[in-house]
């Protein structure tokens, strides 16, 4: 049961960024993008023409989302590396007699971490704070530990 909720609130969250709103300053250069110009070890990161192909299907948004045959890529700019996201989960539709549409289900602080050749998704909690100013901050930040809810691998 618990699988079946992680992977409905997984598929929320990807059906969220889809249709978010934003995109990518001119000139920045995203997680991806680097790695063009270097030759692929065995097994390292693949070239990203290698892995997006002229044939993908592209949606831009807060991420693009490529789909290459029936997989799906997310581009990551690296500006959005390392910063607390509020992600809201609504119901666009209900059925006749049910509630209503528009509805807040859940609300969710999260951050994406690169680390080495994995991409983390934290969920961040703000339960417990503390001024910074005040000497108790560093035990309430080393007490709120992030948890990974995600750990997504870069194409090989």
């Amino acid at each position: 049961m618990m699988r079946i909720i992680k992977l409905l609130t997984l598929l929320v969250f990807a059906a969220t960024i889809t249709t978010s709103c934003g995109s990518q300053k001119p000139g920045k250069k995203s997680a991806t993008a680097g790695a063009e110009k270097k030759k692929p070890k065995k097994g390292g990161i693949q070239p990203y023409a290698k892995v997006i192909t002229k044939d993908a299907k592209s949606d831009e948004g807060l991420f693009t989302v490529h789909q290459v045959e029936d997989k799906y890529f997310y581009e990551i700019p690296d500006s959005l590396f390392n910063r607390e996201m509020l992600m809201v989960t609504r119901i666009a539709k209900t059925a006749a007699g049910l509630g209503f549409g528009g509805g807040k289900q859940n609300t969710e602080t999260l951050r994406w971490q690169r680390k080495n050749d994995n991409v983390l998704l934290r969920v961040v909690s703000h339960q417990v704070v503390a001024a910074d100013s005040l000497p108790v901050s560093m035990a309430v930040e080393n007490s709120n530990f992030e948890l990974s809810s995600t750990l997504f691998l870069l194409k090989r």
